[in-house]
């Protein structure tokens, strides 16, 4: 089985996550192969190549500030940007899903990827649940990222619509609470869908 969690940034996808992770499932960060493929020779050359020496340290390891800057501020130069860079690390990380699924096949596999619906994701998952969660919780789980309000807007404008992510889930998940609340919803959607199954 399949799950694709979606949400808002700093909805708390990870912490629902690592609650199933801690239940026995295996979870595919892709936010973080997306880190990880920063460090490959490949795409470090791509990205060279589109956005010249600017983004990379006196060591040769990529920016990741200096690069969300470029693809994260508020011009129309940088959404052109933002899709050059999405066109280098999404076959990367479409790459590493596959292989991971082929791994995991006979384990419960959790989906934690912000882009889920833009790469199409969504159509190889059994269940997509949407994280919940008020803004101004939202906008305190980033502040703890180190993330102002205005930045938090800023990178939300560059997704899709939170409409258009819940609109896509099979199952919300209420995450104003605490997290015995949360532990609470997950496992009556679990012992739904074991019950489902095993009709």
């Amino acid at each position: 089985m399949i799950i694709a969690i979606l949400g808002g940034i700093a909805s708390g996808k990870s912490l629902v996550s690592e609650i199933l992770q801690s239940w026995g499932a295996v979870v595919f960060h892709a936010d973080q192969v997306g880190h990880e493929a920063l460090a490959d020779t490949e795409v470090r050359e791509r990205l060279r190549h589109e956005f010249g020496e600017k983004i990379f340290t006196q060591d040769g390891e990529v920016d990741r500030r200096r690069l969300a800057e470029l693809v994260f501020d508020e011009t129309p130069e940088s959404e052109e940007r933002l899709q050059k860079l999405n066109e280098i690390i999404h076959p990367y990380i479409l790459a590493k899903w596959d292989a991971f699924c082929r791994e995991n096949a006979e384990k419960l596999i959790v989906l934690d990827a912000a882009l889920l619906l833009e790469l199409g994701m969504d159509r190889q998952c059994d269940a997509i649940l949407f994280i919940d969660t008020p803004l101004a919780r939202r906008q305190e789980f980033a502040a703890r990222r180190g993330w102002s309000a205005e930045e938090l807007a800023t990178r939300e404008r560059r997704q899709l619509p939170l409409s258009q992510k819940r609109a896509a889930a099979t199952v919300i998940l209420d995450n104003s609470g605490d997290r015995e609340a949360l532990e609470r919803q997950l496992r009556d959607f679990l012992d739904t869908s074991r019950n489902k199954k095993s009709q």
